[in-house]
């Protein structure tokens, strides 16, 4: 019968998040147990000791009876009366009792052990159906408990049982009879003499047994009864009958249970025995037991209601802690009121009614609202709780937005927006009908009043005129007379309606009536004044006329309400009431919004669509209890509060109304103001043109055309007095020069001042320019006043004629794209905005007044409406969100006590940790602190820049009860400003890849190490002097740096000087020794190319640092390192960093620039390790070097021999040659043997002359070459300062890290 286990929502979510588990053990359903078995096998002994261990809540017949009798209850009352009357409790009244108690909100929370039912008693139900009634439980049981005994033991233990009379208790055999307390005695000194070593606990338990048993057999033995059902018969009896009735109705139901959830125990074992099995079957299921509420009370130090939170609840936490260093932790309700909260009223809660739940403190405020949290805390602290009720009001300006965004609020929190001036409508109209109804009233009978007299003088006049005709026997006279009544009439109702327009507002109505009335009787009596005259001009006045009118206006003096003159007074006195305007006390708005909200919060489901008087008629009413109205707005969505859920719009306007809302208890929870301020409300004045756009338009375009007709007249009277005075001077033939001039300068200084007005307009303003509406003249005959220019006359000196001079045409003015025309008829606008920023500013104090209302002020300009909902939410929510707050004193105080109070539990720890390494104490307990997500790093770099940066101690903070460390005070900022941003949600936070920095001297095996480590992670290798040299590569298209430099300058054999100085004589120089010096002339082409290449000036600096390790600037690094760190795909993956940092200068620049390697390995290695790495590889390219600088210098030798043999044999032939033509010129003159001398002679001439043009080449002394020994012996210094230079900088980083 055990119910199917619920699906988890988030199985993989982090059991240890302790909001989550809150959640899940709060849905939970609580453990619930029922123990069956046979009369007296021990079901009750059992149930009280689950009961007190598991915290479960004990329903047996006994303790509901007196729980009932003590509390007070109707049941209880009821048993008391039929007690008192020596009558027993019936069945029926009992299983009710009982069934109540399992529905119960403590039932609820803490779960049940039902023992004794079903009941053996088939009174009020039959077996059958109170086993119905246990699968039909809402809170079915997980467990069913059996206890199992054989019949004779059973009955044997029942017939043993005693009870003493006055206090109830039973007693078993083996507690009361003097044979068995004897024979136990007896086998406990046998078990003694045979073992003597007995430990001191088991001598005091037994000196205990020995005092209790000595009490039972001399104090309560003789006081001991035996019940009448515990006779052996009635016992037995009782067994037979359970077999009979209950045994196989109660297997069946067993059979039904899941085998898991079933537990079977021996009855003849211990209740102790019995227990330990329920418990350890029950926890091996996962089961949790109740969680107890705990009262933060102190009698030594009571918290007072004017302590600040902060300190309020560093007070609470130390009250009745569980273990040192484990405080109650703040609740995200704060010091508000749980059950009120979900009541939808935020209410602060009371020191002195705070209660821990869950390892969490919550403030109540009232008895009522605690005891209904100590029943069951689960519906007020189950999501969405805690949530704002929902009670906001929203001010602003025209046009700033604020209903669209009451409509996007109340969709938010499933409400419902109220409008102030649809609410008041029906009060407008009522007051409106009653002061017409009264205006009707009070008109009447002043119209009344004024047809009399008008009547009366009527006759006066008549009766007058009458006199005057018989004294003067002329009708001229009477006529004149008349006329002059009449005039003297006029001129009065004139002066009337004046007086009238200019009284005040509050004696407007009455005196408007009074006024028109007397301006109706004089029309009258002028009326019947030239009726009269008239009558008297027909030529038969006779007196007895005149008596017959005068019986006759006697008898329309007889004036009703009917009368057509006063129903004429009536009926505009009401049309004057009912365009006067409305003021309705602030306490009516207040009630017309109570009602409101009543009706909203209350109005059921089946009431929608009936009409409002029905529904009043039917819902509202004073019988009809409110808290069952209430309940129908918790249907807003699942977990709603009872009230709450209105967003107020266009109310309350002044302090009055916030006055009247305050005092009937209607005070909103949040206000929201939306404002302008930036650029001087620019963004709301342009909306509101835009909104008037035609309005205003067409009202500059009107001012623009009345202005420039005006000018058009001012013009014309000009021209016509110019015209007069060329006429007068074609009259005169005179000279008018002086007057010409005066016209020309007057026009021209118009146009000049119309021009700069022109253009001062167009300066200010840029929108799109309007088409203007045509203008026509007063005859109509005259085109649109845009299309025809309005004439400007100059003076024609040669025909004296005028002619007319074109006007621009009427433009509307521009402004800027994102501004406004800043005219004249903009100013209504700004006005409406300054009124409600007066209001505003008025309203203001008395709203900060209350600490419970969240005020957000917010700027409108630039913003939208899901950006303000989202500005509005935080402010409504914050103070339900968990917050935290910098490292103080108070709290370094308390984490030392909590220390101490730990060492004095666990002494031999602390003795521990002091022989361990003689750590810093500070040190110790900083490792002891319960630290947040992030350890030790900072969230903050964590979250905004994937890097795990360590946090300062000095920079820390807490959250909820967790310490967390920062980089800097800013980042610390940022997190107390919104700490939800920066902590795990449902999972850890997502650590980044790994990024490792791998330093080391030069030659220490780096690079080999970190491409290996690189290959076998999965990760970037990354060599930093590699990555300087891809820099500057492609310009210099080499590597740059001692390592990668040619052979020196010095050596290097210059093959095409050497061709130079011997000149072009040689002529056999080989096909091979063309093509190497094409050769060189190309790589030395190339070399002067390269020279002549421009490095930027940051190349330069990386050159530099290559070639001379001078230091790269921040704003190099800046544009190599950061990338690592930020950009894909090496941000996600990780890397390992070769040879960088290399300075502290470097090292510093990581961490100010937040970019932390997460280790940094220190390849450590001797000097002579590096010595024999570097060097034989060096030396072996020194003797290359050598090698190759002889072959250079030999074959150098060999060329320049063999040039010289060349030119030798070329000079020989010429000097030969030039003999023979000597030879052959003065070979006619010479004879033979002076021929043979001569040439004799010849011979040794060019041996000489060829020694002096080639004498032989000094050897020159060469300088003395390196040897390999010396070379080696350099190398080697090199190497080592190379060492020490790298082991220095590299110490300052190690320093650093």
């Amino acid at each position: 019968m055990a119910s199917p286990e619920k699906k988890q929502d988030y199985p993989f979510v982090d059991i240890f998040d302790e909001d989550e588990a809150e959640k899940s053990f709060l849905l939970s359903k609580p453990t619930c147990l029922i123990i069956l078995g046979k009369p007296g096998t021990g079901k009750k002994t059992l149930a009280r000791k689950i009961a007190q261990l598991w915290k479960c809540t004990l329903i047996e017949a006994l303790e509901v009876i007196e729980e009932n009798i003590t509390a007070g209850t109707e049941y209880g009352l009821k048993m008391q009366e039929l007690l008192f009357g020596g009558q027993s409790i019936p069945e029926e009244l009992i299983t009710k009792m009982i069934l109540k108690k399992i529905e119960s909100p403590e039932v609820a929370h803490f779960g049940y052990v039902l023992s004794g039912f079903p009941s053996l008693s088939e009174e009020y139900m039959t077996i059958s159906e109170q086993i119905e009634k246990i699968r039909n439980l809402k809170l079915k049981p997980n467990f069913l408990i059996n206890l199992k005994c054989p019949d004779y033991d059973l009955c044997q233990r029942l017939s043993g049982q005693r009870q003493h009379p006055d206090t109830g208790q039973i007693y078993q055999r083996n507690q009361w009879d003097p044979e068995i307390i004897d024979k136990r005695k007896k086998k406990k000194d046998q078990h003694k003499g045979e073992d003597e070593e007995e430990e001191e606990e088991e001598e005091q338990e037994e000196e205990d047994e020995a005092a209790a048993d000595a009490i039972m057999l001399s104090d309560i033995l003789p006081h001991l009864v035996q019940k009448p059902e515990d006779f052996l018969e009635n016992a037995e009896a009782r067994v037979n009958l359970y077999k009979d009735t209950m045994l196989y109705p109660l297997e069946d139901m067993m059979a039904e249970q899941d085998s898991q959830y079933l537990i079977e125990l021996d009855g003849n074992k211990h209740p102790n025995e019995h227990l330990a099995s329920v418990i350890a079957r029950l926890q091996s299921t996962g089961l949790r037991n109740g969680a107890l509420i705990t009262r933060l009370q102190n009698p030594e130090e009571e918290p007072s209601e004017g302590m600040e939170t902060d300190e309020l609840f560093r007070t609470l936490s130390s009250f009745k802690i569980i273990a040192p260093r484990y405080r109650w932790c703040r609740s995200r309700w704060g010091r508000a009121c749980p059950v009120a909260l979900k009541e939808g009223n935020i209410v602060m809660g009371l020191p002195d009614l705070a209660v821990s739940f869950l390892g969490k403190m919550y403030l109540f405020s009232s008895q009522e609202a605690l005891r209904e949290f100590m029943l069951n805390p689960r519906p007020y602290l189950l999501p969405p709780m805690p949530l704002p009720p929902c009670k906001v009001v929203v001010f602003g300006p025209p046009l700033s937005g604020k209903t669209t965004l009451c409509n996007w609020i109340a969709n938010k929190y499933k409400g419902k927006v109220l409008d102030m001036d649809k609410l008041i409508q029906p009060c407008m109209e009522e007051a409106r009908e009653k002061i017409i109804e009264q205006a009707r009233i009070d008109a009447i009978d002043v119209a009344i009043t004024k047809v009399k007299n008008k009547l009366e003088l009527e006759k006066m006049l008549k009766e007058q005129a009458a006199i005057d005709a018989q004294e003067t026997g002329s009708y001229k006279e009477t006529d004149e007379y008349e006329e002059s009544e009449a005039t003297k009439l006029e001129e009065e109702r004139s002066m009337e309606e004046q007086s009238r327009d200019t009284r005040s507002d509050t004696s407007k109505e009455k005196t408007d009536n009074s006024s028109e009335q007397e301006a109706e009787s004089s029309v009258d009596t002028k009326d019947t004044t030239e009726d009269t005259s008239m009558s008297r001009t027909d030529g038969e006045g006779t007196t007895e006329e005149l008596n017959e009118d005068t019986s006759i206006n006697t008898s329309e003096s007889e004036v009703t309400a009917d009368h057509p003159e006063v129903q004429a007074l009536v009926e505009e006195a009401v049309k004057l009431a009912a365009q006067s305007p409305i003021m309705l006390p602030a306490e009516v708005y207040a009630e017309a919004l109570e009602e409101a909200i009543t009706e909203f919060l209350c109005k059921p489901s089946d009431a929608i669509g009936i009409s409002e008087q029905q529904y009043r008629k039917a819902w509202i009413s004073p019988t009809w209890p409110l808290s069952n109205l209430t309940k129908k707005n918790k249907d807003r969505f699942p977990g709603a509060p009872e009230k709450g859920g209105w967003v107020l719009d266009n109310y309350p306007t002044t302090s009055e109304h916030w006055l009247a809302l305050s005092e009937k208890g209607l005070l909103p929870d949040t206000v929201v103001c939306l404002k302008n301020i930036e650029k001087n409300g620019t963004f709301l004045l342009r909306r509101l043109y835009l909104t008037n756009k035609d309005e205003i338009n067409s009202k500059i375009l009107e001012r623009l055309t009345d202005e420039a007709l005006k000018r058009q007249k001012e013009e014309e009277e000009t021209r016509r007095e110019l015209q007069e005075v060329l006429k007068l001077k074609e009259e005169n033939q005179q000279p008018i020069k002086p007057a010409e001039d005066q016209y020309e300068k007057m026009v021209e200084s118009e146009s000049h001042h119309e021009t700069k007005q022109t253009s001062q307009e167009q300066s200010d303003f840029s929108e799109v320019q309007e088409p203007e509406p045509k203008l026509e003249s007063e005859s109509g005959d005259k085109p649109p006043l845009e299309t025809e220019a309005i004439p400007q006359v100059e003076p024609d000196r040669t025909k004296g004629v005028v002619e007319p001079k074109p006007e621009p045409e009427i433009m509307l003015p521009e402004f800027p794209e994102d501004g406004f025309p800043d005219v004249p008829e903009i100013e209504p606008f700004k006005e409406k905005i300054k009124l409600f920023m007066h209001n505003w500013q008025k309203l203001e104090p008395g709203i900060n007044d209350s600490s419970l209302i969240q005020t957000a002020v917010l700027e409108i300009a630039g913003q939208t409406p899901e950006t303000l909902l989202n500005q509005i939410v935080l402010v409504m929510e914050k103070p339900f969100k968990y917050y935290g707050w910098e490292i103080s004193p108070e709290d370094l105080d308390e984490e030392a006590e909590d220390l101490q109070a730990e060492g004095e539990t666990d002494e031999e720890l602390e003795e521990e940790e002091q022989e361990e390494n003689d750590e810093d104490e500070d040190k110790i307990n900083e490792k002891k602190r319960h630290m947040g997500d992030t350890k030790h790093f900072c969230p903050v770099s964590l979250k905004e820049n994937f890097v795990l940066f360590p946090g300062i101690a000095e920079h820390g903070a807490i959250y909820r009860e967790k310490f967390y460390y920062f980089s800097s005070p800013e980042s610390r900022e940022k997190f107390l400003e919104n700490p939800e941003e920066y902590v795990a949600h449902k999972e850890p936070l997502q650590a980044p890849p790994l990024r490792l920095c791998l330093l080391g001297t030069h030659g220490a095996g780096k690079t080999i190490c970190g491409r290996w480590l690189a290959d076998k992670l999965g990760i970037f290798h990354i060599q930093f002097e590699e990555r300087l040299q891809e820099m500057i590569m492609p310009k210099t298209e080499k590597r740059v740096g001692l390592e990668f430099d040619e052979e020196p300058e010095e050596d290097q054999i210059d093959m095409e000087a050497v061709f130079q100085e011997l000149g072009d004589s040689s002529q056999t120089n080989t096909e091979t020794e063309t093509e190497s010096e094409s050769a060189h002339e190309n790589e030395n082409n190339k070399n002067k190319e390269m020279k002549e290449v421009m490095l930027t000036d940051e190349e330069e600096i990386i050159k530099a640092n290559i070639l001379d390790n001078e230091a790269l600037t921040p704003e190099v690094l800046d544009k190599i390192v950061p990338e690592w760190w930020t950009k894909e795909p090496i941000r996600s993956t990780g890397f390992i960093l070769d040879g960088f940092p290399r300075t502290f200068e470097e090292a510093q620049y990581l961490s100010e620039r937040g970019l932390c390697p997460d280790v940094a390995v220190f390849i450590q290695v001797e000097e002579s390790d590096i010595c024999d790495r570097l060097l034989p590889p060096r030396l072996k390219k020194w003797r290359d070097r050598q090698n190759k600088k002889m072959e250079n210098k030999k074959k150098l030798k060999d060329m320049k021999e063999k040039i010289k043999e060349e030119k030798i044999a070329k000079r020989r032939a010429e000097l030969l040659a030039e003999q023979a033509k000597k030879k052959e010129e003065a070979a006619a003159y010479r004879e033979e043997e002076e021929a043979s001398d001569e040439e004799d002679e010849d011979e040794e001439d060019i041996e000489m002359i060829l020694e002096e043009e080639f004498p032989k080449e000094e050897e020159v002394d060469e300088e003395e070459e390196e040897q390999e020994a010396d070379a080696a012996e350099r190398m080697k210094n090199e190497i080592t300062e190379k060492y020490e230079t790298d082991s220095n900088n590299l110490q300052g980083v190690q320093q650093h890290v």
